[in-house]
């Protein structure tokens, strides 16, 4: 039994052109269902956002390994909008000071009971000698949980706070 099929150069390049457009419909209709995580384990070396002014996580992050960075992470760059079990994170308060002078304080929020303030940055720059001291400090002042900061000498002092009331 012999099957011979005739067909012309043209009708078969119109095949051609068919079978690829069935291929990618097919791959097309065959998408990721919509509210399911496409990939359940995700390998990447560099994540960045799209819009170049960073990358926004909507969902619980954990990380389970070590976080190494190219330059120190403040509080200030992370924004945290989640539900903290009826806890609330105050702004950040930052205060400098120069070459040494008198104690400057920032206020972070009115001194309430429920509130748990701490250091959120430190810095010094300028410092050439033993007398070069920088001070940071959390207390409650007037009324208010403040952020505190004293330098001696030529030491400049850069310090933040942020507090949590629950």
């Amino acid at each position: 039994m012999e099957i011979k099929i005739s067909i012309e150069k043209k009708h078969l390049y119109y095949l051609t052109g068919l079978i690829c457009l069935l291929l990618i419909g097919l791959v097309i209709a065959t998408g990721y269902p919509t509210g399911e995580p496409f990939h359940q384990t995700l390998y990447t070396d560099t994540i960045t956002g799209k819009s170049g002014t960073g990358v926004t996580v909507s969902d619980p992050l954990t990380v389970t390994g070590d976080l190494t960075t190219e330059k120190m992470i403040t509080a200030s760059d992370i924004t945290y909008t989640g539900d903290l079990r009826g806890w609330v994170l105050s702004d950040e308060a930052r205060v400098d000071q120069g070459n040494g002078g008198d104690n400057k304080y920032e206020e972070i929020i009115d001194y309430i009971d429920n509130a748990f303030c701490f250091l959120t940055y430190v810095r010094s720059a300028d410092v050439g000698g033993w007398q070069d001291i920088c001070r940071c400090w959390v207390e409650n002042k007037d009324n208010k949980w403040q952020v505190g900061v004293n330098s001696d000498h030529n030491a400049n002092c850069f310090c933040g706070a942020r507090c949590v009331t629950w």
